[in-house]
């Protein structure tokens, strides 16, 4: 099997995403997104939406528009991260509910495994010899 033809399928898909993702120009509907990437920030364990605004550009255009006020940009921010915040609330909520076992060790396993990408070797190295 030839690797290379997969590693250059790999490769033009990352100089797409490099190409359109990380050039997203600014509206209400792009800060309505960023904004419930930041409730998912606030329901998911783990999850950095910092990251993504980075990837995406727009973290340092959200950061001054926020220490201006510039209310084109906070309210759709506020709305979105609200609106996620509620849906995903009452979703966590039911699953919770019906499915708390499943939930808890999903919750549990995210952090640990987080934890563990912080060391070298996945923290492998670190339990065994």
């Amino acid at each position: 099997m030839d690797f290379r033809y997969y590693g250059g399928i790999v490769s033009r898909f990352d100089d797409f995403l490099r190409e359109n993702l990380t050039q997203v120009q600014p509206n209400f509907m792009v800060w309505l997104g960023s904004g419930a990437l930041i409730g998912l920030g606030v329901i998911v364990p783990e999850m950095s939406p910092s990251n993504f605004l980075i990837y995406f550009g727009l973290y340092e255009k959200m950061s001054s528009d926020i220490s201006h006020l510039n209310m084109a940009t906070v309210i759709p921010l506020v709305i979105g991260a609200i609106l996620c915040v509620l849906v995903l609330a009452k979703l966590a909520n039911y699953l919770f509910r019906c499915y708390y076992a499943g939930m808890y060790h999903f919750i549990l396993e995210t952090v640990l495994g987080s934890f563990l990408s912080y060391f070298p070797n996945g923290g492998s190295s670190c339990f065994y010899t």
